[in-house]
């Protein structure tokens, strides 16, 4: 009896459940049709410390924005995207037509300065003594900003050939130069690095160009065309 007492205790004692379970926090189970998958599911602490990490990262940060830096803007060209930068071959045409030809007789004279501010390409003629009759020429961007009163020229330097040269070298790590002046009847005149003065703006057919001139530190003058788009 003692013996048929102590195997039914025993026989009982292992059909109780326990409470020792495996542990299943990391899976849930998902109805996938037939049948049951396991999906990752972190407890709330971990879910706290990497909240949106991984999805910023694949998917970006809310508006569209990724979570990595933008690239920096790159300078040159992309500066002056509505008139874009003065090409070599032009350098001859706009000298005849613009610095050495007349104003056009049907061309119409730009005197509000709200009409000439923004970007223009420019080509700079300086004499040489060495090339008597000669130019060394210099292709920039300009940009006129400000006020009438208080008008701001920014020279942002491009290519310059010397007389007997046939090669445009780079200057765009040069630093930009600023002059400051008025405007005025039509005239823009400004000082810095030297003084310029030009002298008219006038449209024809949908283009905009402008001459003048530059009084160089060196003691010598410089002519400038300007023209746009």
């Amino acid at each position: 009896l003692l013996v048929w007492i102590g195997m039914s205790w025993y026989a009982q004692r292992e059909a109780e459940p326990t409470d020792e379970s495996p542990d299943t926090s990391y899976a849930m189970p998902t109805d996938s049709g037939d049948s049951v998958s396991y999906a990752y599911e972190p407890d709330a602490e971990s879910a706290d410390d990497s909240a949106g990490s991984l999805d910023d990262w694949i998917l970006g940060t809310p508006g569209g924005q990724t979570s990595q830096p933008e690239s920096p803007p790159q300078d040159g060209a992309s500066r002056f995207g509505s008139v874009g930068r003065p090409q070599t071959s032009d350098s001859q045409t706009w000298y005849e037509q613009i610095i050495a030809g007349s104003i056009p007789s049907d061309a119409r004279l730009l005197t509000d300065f709200r009409e000439v501010t923004g970007e223009w390409k420019g080509l700079i003629c300086y004499s040489t003594e060495d090339y008597p009759g000669a130019f060394t020429n210099e292709l920039v961007n300009f940009k006129v900003s400000g006020t009438s009163s208080e008008a701001s020229l920014l020279v942002d330097w491009y290519l310059i050939l010397w007389p007997g040269d046939g090669e445009w070298l780079n200057e765009e790590e040069m630093e930009d130069t600023v002059y400051t002046g008025s405007f005025a009847n039509g005239s823009l005149q400004v000082n810095g690095a030297g003084n310029i003065r030009m002298m008219a703006f006038y449209e024809r057919e949908g283009v905009q160009c402008a001459r003048g001139e530059m009084d160089v530190p060196d003691g010598s003058t410089a002519v400038i065309g300007m023209i746009r788009p």
